[in-house]
């Protein structure tokens, strides 16, 4: 296989992490948006607007993903809001759901 192929097919795989990240971030920050997390953010003792500063940073990131300058960024404030979810499960004793978001922290990387 010729390098440039080679290129290209990493390129497409790229893309399609990103393109798959960014539609899972869309989905979560419009359930936050929505208003349909605001019962569980308050249950973990935070308000019901953080649920909405959170859908936001989500949305700006899954919008960040697709765009290749600030794809970098967008991951690693993703991450960031991963690590805090993985934390708020974990303080809470839910160790199972903490896998969830533990499982979009190296994939958003690694669209980058």
């Amino acid at each position: 296989m010729s390098p440039n192929r080679i290129r290209r097919i990493v390129n497409a795989s790229l893309w399609l992490a990103a393109l798959i990240s960014a539609s899972v971030f869309f989905v979560s920050a419009m359930a936050k948006l929505a208003g349909y997390m605001t019962e569980q953010f308050e249950a973990w003792g935070y308000g019901g607007h953080f649920a909405v500063v959170i859908g936001l940073l989500e949305f700006m990131g899954a919008l960040g993903l697709l765009l290749p300058r600030t794809a970098g960024w967008a991951a690693l404030g993703l991450s960031v809001v991963m690590l805090g979810a993985i934390g708020t499960y974990v303080a809470h004793g839910d160790y199972v759901a903490a896998l969830l978001p533990a499982g979009t922290v190296g994939p958003a990387r690694a669209g980058t």
